[in-house]
């Protein structure tokens, strides 16, 4: 997380990472496993239709609601403060 925000970090080197995180073998997906486990507890929270929003008004709005639920819900892990700015 922190190379994709980090300004130094080249375009490609950071399109680099975003690849390996979601191709290889299932538990080697980091980004795609991070991502589900968010997906399944707002689901389970907020229902079918939070996730159908997540999907229309985009990745922020994603992080804001699972954000928004770790903080109801302690025993969730937290965002990376990075990712709250």
């Amino acid at each position: 997380m922190n190379q994709l925000l980090n300004n130094e970090v080249s375009d490609l080197k950071k399109d680099d990472i975003l690849m390996k995180s979601n191709a290889g073998r299932y538990w080697d997906k980091f980004g795609a496993i991070a991502g589900k486990f968010m997906v399944y507890h707002i689901e389970k929270e907020h229902g079918e239709q939070a996730i159908q929003q997540s999907l229309s008004k985009g990745a922020y709005y994603f992080l804001e609601l699972y954000d928004k639920l770790q903080i109801e819900n302690a025993e969730l892990p937290s965002l990376p403060a990075e990712l709250k700015k």
